[in-house]
Parts: structure tokens; sequence; C-alpha cells
């Protein structure tokens, strides 16, 4: 099959080349036969249009420099979105800290005044109770409790109180009391640290000294040897 270049003569090309060069030509000489004044408007005209071109140039570029800074001014909004939040959750993480610390605070004061209010050993101190001469009647039996760490015997004054007198026994001995009703523990002899109900501190008594037990409510006693004490009863 002949190609389409086998259809188009040289002599035509040739031609064609030739007729455009003297169009050129024509052009030109017609150009510089014009007078002075048209040739001058011809390059005002000219200027015109190069300036048109130029000013749609300039348009151009504007809009496109001021669509990339309207992006970067949207990126930079949004980095400080960013670092708003950030900020936020900082300070919320802060306030949550101070929540903790104040919580911590007030537990440190409740503390501090629960051991104020609490009677002191010394102000319940008063003569080691060494015997009753007086005695109504004496249970033989013994209370033994904690398979056998603490033993006491309860007995009735002529008076008509009701006590115990007891001992806590073994080394480093730790033990848990409940009250039926409101008690107070004398210490005649040995040592002893109680720590009260809905208390943390460990407060130690000798003899002479003692604590007071409310109704219906516990009390720990630990002991690095024996512990001797009357139990008196409300």
């Amino acid at each position: 099959m002949a190609s389409v270049f086998t259809r188009i003569r040289p002599d035509a090309v040739c031609v064609g080349f030739e007729r455009s060069r003297a169009r050129a030509r024509a052009i030109a000489q017609t150009h510089a036969t014009l007078p002075e004044r048209l040739r001058g408007s011809t390059r005002i005209r000219t200027r015109r249009r190069s300036n048109r071109h130029c000013l749609r140039r300039f348009k151009s570029c504007r809009s496109r420099f001021l669509g990339a800074s309207e992006t970067i001014d949207a990126k930079i909004a949004m980095e400080d979105a960013k670092i708003a939040t950030a900020d936020a959750k900082i300070a919320t993480a802060d306030a949550k800290i101070a929540m903790e610390d104040a919580k911590i605070a007030m537990e440190d004061a409740n503390i501090a005044i629960d051991r104020r209010a609490r009677p002191s050993p010394s102000t319940l101190a008063m003569s080691v109770t060494s015997s009753f001469t007086s005695v109504k009647s004496l249970t033989t039996k013994a209370n033994v409790y904690f398979d056998g760490k603490c033993v006491s015997h309860a007995f009735v004054t002529a008076t008509g109180e009701e006590k115990t007198a007891g001992v806590v026994l073994g080394a480093n001995t730790e033990l848990t009391f409940g009250t039926s009703r409101a008690e107070r523990m004398e210490c005649v002899a040995g040592k002893c640290e109680y720590r009260l109900a809905n208390s943390t501190a460990w407060v130690g008594v000798s003899p002479g000294e003692s604590f007071e037990i409310a109704k219906d409510s516990k009390f720990d006693i630990r002991v690095e040897r024996e512990f001797h004490y009357v139990c008196h009863y409300a």
C-alpha cells in the first residue's frame, strides 16, 4: 500500500515554501511604505497587546500566589488548632494532678486531726492497779483467745464493776479485738502499741497508762513481750 507521503510532490512543497516567503516580503514592504503616524499606531497597538498579555500573566500569577498563601494560612491555622488542643490536654492533666494533690493533702490533714483528737495515753495516766482487795466474784475458768496468745479472767468488784485481768503472750504478737461495749484498757505490766479503728497510727502505752475504745468497735494490739492488762468495762 502506497504511503501518504508518496502522494505529495516535492515541487508542490517548494512552491508552498516560496509562497510563504513572498507573502512575508510583501507584508514587510507594505509596512515600510506606511506613514510614520500609522507605523507608530501599529507599535502602540502592539504595545497594548503586549501590556494586556503581561497584565493577564500578572493576574494569573497573583491568583496562584493568593491561592498558595491561603493554603499556607489554612495549614498554619490547623497547626495552631492542634497546638491549642495539646495545650488543653496538658491543662486537663495538670488539673487532675492538682486534684490528686489536694486529696492527698486533705487525707494528711485528716490524719493529723485524728492524731490530735485521739486521747494521748499520758492524759489517761494513773497509778498502776496491782491488785483488787474487794472482789465480789471471780470466774475461775480462763478466757482463752487466739490459740492461747491472750488469756484473761473475769471478775466483779464489791461495787459491782465488771472487769477482766489478762495477759497477751508471745514475741512480736499482733492481735485484733472487738468490743461489744465501751471499755478502757489499762497497762499494768509490760508494754504494747495499739491502733484504733479508722486510724493508721500506732500509739504506745506503758504501765500506769491506758486507752479507751468505743462500743461496737475494733482495735489492734501488738507486743514484743508479755503484756499484762486490766480491762475496765463501762
